[in-house]
């Protein structure tokens, strides 16, 4: 592809993201008064060098408005520096021409109190001004570079900005600049950038950024690529460039060879849409085509021949850390689909090599992709996704290239298998020694260990991974946890190992474990696991091991008294002769009675629904019995809930008595079925009703009935009517059922069953392609067999469990496809596999062989449908894919529910509220961000940077519900009837418009600002929003009576565009209650077109009058205790926002009360300090001397005066004392295991981690509310 194609298509490229963005960094230089900002650029350019004092005096009342004067400087209070700079620097271009900048510059540092970087955001009407402007920021930023690089990094104060990533080892230099750009993007050290560098450097670049060009058809070098090849060495700069999401930028990027990676990867990061519309899929479908097409462009090109490896590499590298944090997140569709398709790109895509000859770019890259990988991967101390995704995949391809071009690679595949072998052994080590494991399960399905096992030269090192009894005494000890997740993981590999290579080894080695940890240990991995994970996946591949391990693991299933387990193995198992051997051990328990003791509340109830799903009534109503006998003899409070929840399963048995009762005929089974009783009163419970889920599956068993006698399409009205009711996987697949037994004779049946194949399909998507059955898989292979939809058979097929194939039904369909697809070598492959698995059985084998006879001889099968309706109880907790189910649903209700579910909000608008209050506690946490510098801290910094933390903190929070921000979009109208700029507009996932923001500053009870922003609220509101948010942000020292002024104020105010407030029946403001105490929170409601608005009116107070200097310390007295506990209290046990040492989330109750911090007063080797301000108690700290150590406890500062240093003075001052008082240098303390931020709060106070735990005190004062194990981690410090 030439030149200007390419830079076409990269110009096409950037006209749909910004079409979809909506995002326009121009803006015009205009203004509300014109005359206002003439007069006040004069004044500030003050030409002829008179006193301030005297030019605004002169002027009118209304021109004087929000200007003082400080230290004989001019102090603008309100926001327009942008617009007023460009007035100042357009009247000294006039002047001064090309040294117009320099000039500015000197003029705003020696007539302008407030910093200058904050005037260097202007505008311009004027080519030759923006020109003049962005040249000499160019010379600026050249020649005032950063060079304190890894300073600056050092010196950022985590503490204040703790929502930064911290950063422990900053390289002094990079080689390359992609080196720069992966260190910053895959640890997301990006975001620290903007604190750290010059100021007026990063305002200069953000503006040469917005206002360049980027037009490649010009002859001088563009700004930015100047900028990056003479600034090398400023990392700042060039990180701030290269990161960019401007997407003008990236698309310059996209279009030089040199830059074109940066471009493409900030793309490929780009939220770019969050609709599953299948419009919206294509849409994005394309832009990744598109983006793909660019770079591979460039990837074909000579230029990048000799680096084209490192290119690669780093592409890869970087697209698959995105890729394995983000695989589960269906909403980032683009991102996903790009990654696959780039992947697949990679493995097709050939490079011109010669004038006659291409090769493939794969096999000329992979032998130094692997190179650099592993030498990646050994630095790993621990299971690392990314690492592992590429390696498999390089080995898919190293595969693909001996078969196609005998490519020789066999070396290489066996380095890959050392070296994860290697990062296993060492991970499990990790792990044991550490006790600390995350592992993510779910993606392990990505990563096919099956090519890992089968490039080694030696598997029986994959049977040797860790050490068995080290395992087997963990789990007999405390640390259970550890060596649960540990013997998960490596089942899971040996598992997927095993499904595709069927290694008899690892066969026998998986039952040796299975035995070892399931049976011979305290916390068993099949009892105990979470969701039953390990035991469920198991349980399908007994159908597949060989009869010696399936009899003896139900053996010991016998032997152990697992009556829950070997029935649900009993609804697993394909084969019949397995079948029966488990049925005559049931009926051996049956017969020398079921040992109630051994069993748990739990056992029976999901013990009693597997009994149904085997239609094992007798042993159910034995279970029955036996709970009835437990229940009215018991009484524990959590077995009296769980009555209601085995009543509903009773029902159910019941109702299955009635459909399966052979000596009843189809009337008597109606009417039995009509006088049934339900044996629970709930209601009115709503969707939460165990009443009406047993009136829907007596409906069900209604249907059934009328299946079994032939009235399929009475059947079908009823389970269709149920699906409308309440969705689930056995009313669905039923209903389909029934509808093809319905028209299996009519002459139409294809278009018949294609139609309600749709049906199922579409409301398939809310349990996230959920099958579970194999009677579910039977149904529909049956059904796409019968449409000859070849796709669709093609994906079942794929999904289906391994275990499935060896079901006659599947096989007949399965083996015709295969046959009729051409694909006679996976047709004989799959044939001779099931002719072993029933070796035995002569008359399956008679019946493969009459198939075999019809298929051959070309005599083609009518296929028809024998399955009877089938009642499913698979699904007895919910595991994986039924949480995806209803998290699908969850995201597809309206949000009037959402908002029920995620705030206990009863409406959409209660909700939206909820997190704005959320959100604007966190901004005031940020407070101490937001001052210029701390010897100015009454000015605040420009209110776009808090209205970015606003969208931003709105995207964090939202973006799981699809939510779209679009921050400062132009639209509506300003007063002078020009396009308005709006801060925030919030869209819902279907774009219905929910809120509109708007923000402002307010320093003092000054009308004339408030009054100016709510007469914006009509033009900005351009689409009639129903809900507003006004933000404003105070700073004030009487809050309380600016906030009194504001309500007043507009009481009486008319909004523009808004009814008068003397035609409005009742208009007052509502004081709506909020927990923290720097927010008031104010609604009103106002009329416009005869509809209501609602206006919230956010309050904040970023006031803060804390003087550390004044902090006063002192020694505990009796009188001091009340006040004391409730401060300890309110920091430990308390949910408060402004709170980050709060434990609340981990543990309810108190943590002291009066009568123990008296104990305390009377112990002589204690001593409590406290720490006041002006007389108030703000924080506590408590000294104990144990032996040679001083022990640090009950450790507290207010809430409300965290974040302000006030604990760390504490701290000293406690230290310091007591070790004059003890003549002791040794301190102890510790914090829960879990608390990372805590711990590392004292290790930057000198603490060291020692990596001994102790167990959590337990008190009838608290107790823990998370599953997780609470330890306490002791931490060390000597104080020479």
């Amino acid at each position: 592809m030439n030149r200007y194609n390419l830079n076409r298509i990269i110009d096409d490229y950037e006209k749909k993201l910004l079409l979809y963005s909506s995002i326009n960094n121009s803006k015009e230089l205009t203004s509300l008064n014109e005359n206002y900002y003439e007069v006040l650029a004069d004044i500030i350019i003050n030409e002829n060098d008179l006193p301030f004092e005297y030019l605004i005096n002169r002027l009118e009342n209304y021109f004087k408005y929000n200007i003082d004067i400080k230290e004989k400087k001019l102090d603008f209070k309100h926001h327009q520096f942008s617009l007023l700079g460009s007035y100042v620097y357009k009247k000294l271009f006039d002047k001064f021409g090309i040294d117009t900048f320099d000039k500015y510059i000197e003029i705003i540092k020696k007539n302008i109190f407030s910093e200058i970087y904050a005037w260097l955001s202007i505008d311009f009407d004027s080519s030759f001004i923006r020109d003049n402007f962005l040249n000499a920021s160019v010379e600026y930023i050249v020649a005032n570079q950063n060079n304190a690089w890894k300073e600056e990094f050092e010196n950022i104060d985590y503490e204040t900005y703790r929502w930064l990533k911290k950063v422990d080892n900053v390289p002094h230099c990079f080689e390359t600049n992609e080196d720069l750009y992966f260190w910053l993007k895959e640890n997301e050290y990006y975001e620290n950038l903007m604190m750290i560098g010059n100021p007026i450097i990063k305002n200069l670049l953000h503006q040469i950024i917005n206002w360049e060009t980027f037009n490649t058809n010009l002859v001088e070098k563009n700004r930015i690529i100047r900028l990056l090849e003479e600034c090398k060495n400023d990392y700042i700069t060039i990180g701030e460039i290269l990161t960019s999401n401007n997407i003008k930028l990236n698309c310059y990027l996209l279009k030089n060879n040199e830059y074109s990676i940066f471009g493409f990867c900030n793309f490929y990061m780009l939220d770019r849409l969050n609709i599953d519309e299948s419009y919206a899929k294509e849409f994005l479908e394309l832009l990744s085509q598109q983006l793909l097409d660019i770079v591979f462009t460039h990837l074909q090109n000579p230029f990048y021949q000799n680096d084209l490896a490192n290119k690669i590499y780093f592409i890869l590298n970087f697209i698959c850390d995105k890729y394995v944090n983000y695989y589960d997140r269906t909403h980032l569709y683009g991102l996903l689909y790009t990654f696959e398709l780039f992947l697949k790109k990679l493995l097709e895509s050939e490079i011109q090599t010669s004038n006659y000859q291409k090769e493939e770019i794969f096999s000329i890259v992979i032998k130094d992709l692997i190179k650099k990988q592993l030498l990646d991967f050994e630095k790993k101390e621990n299971f690392d996704k990314k690492n592992y995704f590429l390696l498999s995949y390089y080995l898919k391809g190293i595969d693909r290239l001996i078969k196609v071009k005998n490519f020789d690679g066999l070396n290489y595949k066996e380095k890959i298998s050392n070296s994860i072998l290697d990062n296993l052994k060492k991970s499990f080590s990790n792990i044991t020694n550490d006790k600390r494991v995350y592992i993510d399960f779910l993606f392990l399905k990505n990563i096919d260990f099956s090519l890992f096992f089968n490039s080694s030269k030696n598997d029986g090192k994959w049977l040797d991974i860790f050490d068995l009894n080290s395992v087997i005494n963990g789990l007999n000890s405390t640390d259970v946890y550890i060596y649960e997740h540990l013997s998960k993981f490596y089942l899971k590999i040996l598992f997927q190992i095993y499904k595709k290579t069927q290694d008899k080894e690892v066969e026998k080695y998986i039952n040796k474990l299975i035995i070892k940890l399931g049976f011979e240990v305290e916390s068993s991995i099949i009892r105990f696991d979470d969701k039953f994970e390990i035991l469920n996946e198991y349980l399908e591949l007994l159908n597949l091991f060989a009869k010696e391990y399936f009899e003896s693991f139900v053996n010991k299933l016998c032997d152990s008294y697992e009556l829950r387990i070997l029935l649900q193995l009993l609804s697993s198992t394909i084969l019949e002769e397995r079948k029966e051997f488990i049925n005559n051990k049931l009926n051996v328990m049956i017969q020398k009675g079921i040992e109630s003791d051994k069993l748990s509340f739990n056992d029976l109830k999901i013990g009693m629904l597997y009994a149904i799903d085997n239609d094992y009534l007798k042993l159910a109503n034995l279970l029955e019995e036996i709970f009835n006998k437990k229940f009215n003899t018991s009484n524990n409070s959590f077995m009296k809930k769980f009555q209601k929840e085995f009543n509903e399963v009773v029902c159910k048995k019941d109702l299955l008595e009635i459909l399966n009762d052979k000596d009843l005929e189809t009337k008597e089974k109606f009417v039995k079925l009509n006088n049934y009783k339900i044996p629970i009163d709930d209601k009115n419970w709503g969707t939460e009703s165990k009443y009406l889920k047993c009136e829907n599956f007596k409906e069900f068993i209604r249907a059934l009935i009328f299946f079994d006698s032939g009235k399929y399409d009475k059947a079908y009205d009823i389970l269709n009517t149920l699906c409308e009711k309440e969705l689930t996987t056995n009313y669905l697949i039923n209903m389909v059922n029934s509808y093809f037994n319905l028209h299996k004779e009519d002459e139409n049946k294809v278009a018949k069953f294609e139609y309600i194949l749709n049906i199922f399909e579409s409301k398939q998507k809310s349990f996230q392609s959920y099958i579970n059955s194999i009677y579910e898989y039977q149904v529909l292979i049956y059904g796409y067999t019968i449409t000859k939809n070849i796709s669709k058979l093609s994906q079942l097929i794929k999904d289906m469990p391994k275990q499935y194939d060896m079901d006659f039904d599947i096989f007949k369909y399965k083996y015709e496809f295969f046959k009729d697809n051409n694909q006679e070598f996976k047709a004989k492959k799959y044939l001779e596999e099931f002719k072993n698995f029933y070796i035995n059985n002569k008359k399956v084998l008679k019946k493969v062989k009459e198939l075999e006879e019809e298929l051959n001889s070309h005599t083609r099968m009518e296929m028809e449908n024998n399955f009877e309706v089938k009642i499913s109880f698979d699904s007895l907790t919910l595991g994986l894919t039924e949480a995806k189910k209803y998290w699908n649903l969850i995201q597809n209700m309206e949000l009037d529910k959402q908002s029920q579910i995620f705030s206990n909000k009863p409406d959409s608008e209660e909700f939206i509220i909820y997190i704005m209050e959320q959100i604007s506690s966190e901004l005031l946490e940020r407070k101490v961000n937001i001052f210029r510098n701390k010897e100015k801290n009454d000015s605040l910094e420009i209110e776009n940077i808090i209205n970015d933390w606003v969208g931003s903190l709105l995207n964090q929070r939202m973006n799981f519900l699809s939510w779209k921000v679009l921050p400062e979009s132009r639209g509506g109208e300003n007063l002078k009837g020009n396009v308005g700029e709006r801060d925030i507009i919030v869209y819902d996932k279907n774009d219905t418009k929910l809120f509109l923001f708007e923000a402002f500053r307010l320093f003092n009870c000054d009308t004339t600002t408030i009054e100016t922003h709510m007469k914006k609220l009509n033009g900005y509101n351009a689409n009639g929003s129903k809900l507003m948010i006004v933000m404003v942000y105070t700073y004030h020292n009487d809050f309380v009576q600016l906030c009194s002024s504001y309500e007043d104020y507009l009481k009486t105010f008319d909004y523009n565009g808004f009814d008068k407030i003397g035609i409005i029946k009742e208009h007052c403001f509502e004081n709506i209650e909020t927990t923290p105490t720097k927010i008031k929170l104010l609604k009103e409601v106002r009329i416009q077109n005869e509809k209501d608005v609602v206006i919230y009116h956010y309050l904040l107070d970023f006031y803060s009058e804390i003087n550390i200097q004044d902090l006063k310390f002192r020694v505990l007295k009796k009188d001091d205790i009340k006040a004391v506990v409730e401060l300890i209290n309110k920091a430990y046990r308390e949910k408060n926002p402004n709170s980050w040492t709060s434990e609340a989330h981990l543990l309810s109750g108190i943590r002291v009360n009066e009568d123990m911090l008296n104990e305390i007063l009377k112990n002589k080797n204690i001593v409590t300090y406290i720490a006041l301000l002006d007389e108030k108690i703000v924080a506590t700290i408590q000294t104990k001397l144990e032996d040679k150590d001083i022990h640090i406890g009950l450790f507290a500062v207010h809430p409300d005066f965290q974040s302000f240093g006030v604990g760390k003075k504490l701290l000293a001052f406690a230290e310091e004392s007591s070790k004059k008082l003890w003549k002791k240098s040794s301190f102890v303390m510790e914090v829960i295991s879990n608390r990372v931020e805590l711990r590392d709060y004292y290790i930057r106070r000198g603490y060291q981690n020692t990596n001994r735990f102790i167990e959590f005190p337990k008190s009838s004062y608290w107790s823990p509310l998370t599953n997780e194990e609470l330890k306490l981690l002791v931490l060390r410090k000597t104080i020479d």
